[in-house]
């Protein structure tokens, strides 16, 4: 229920479009050129469908696991290796942390005590005018 404008790039004697990367559903699109005095349309449908990565690659990349691993800062340990964890756990010395987030806000910005103070204020003044006791 969207429309998008795109412009097409020109690329030798064909014309591309880049649309990026689109959510998973159904689109239709409609193209139109004026060529010459000429006027060129073209229409059609298509739809994105999920794709799943994991159901085409159903073995594991250690490779990629001791590398990604690396970079981080981790380790990569196998199945016969279970007991190396709890020694690697023990020689990092981690530290538990802990982190807050306070958040502090004017009590004027409260409406209820801003009306209050400043009704306060009104009734004050009236009250001295009424009364003379300025």
């Amino acid at each position: 229920s969207k429309q998008f404008n795109y412009t097409f790039n020109k690329s030798g004697k064909a014309y591309f479009l880049d649309a990026g990367v689109l959510p998973v559903g159904e689109y239709s699109y409609k193209g139109s050129v004026n060529n010459g005095g000429e006027s060129l349309t073209a229409e059609g449908r298509f739809s994105v469908q999920p794709i799943q990565v994991e159901l085409f690659e159903t073995v594991a990349d250690h490779s990629g696991l001791r590398v990604m691993s690396a970079q981080s800062g981790g380790a990569l340990y196998y199945p016969n290796e279970l007991s190396k964890i709890s020694d690697a756990l023990h020689q990092r010395k981690i530290k538990p942390m802990m982190f807050t987030n306070n958040k502090t806000e004017s009590a004027l910005n409260l409406k209820w005590i801003f009306f209050l103070l400043a009704g306060l204020l009104c009734l004050e003044w009236f009250l001295r005018r009424f009364f003379g006791a300025y």
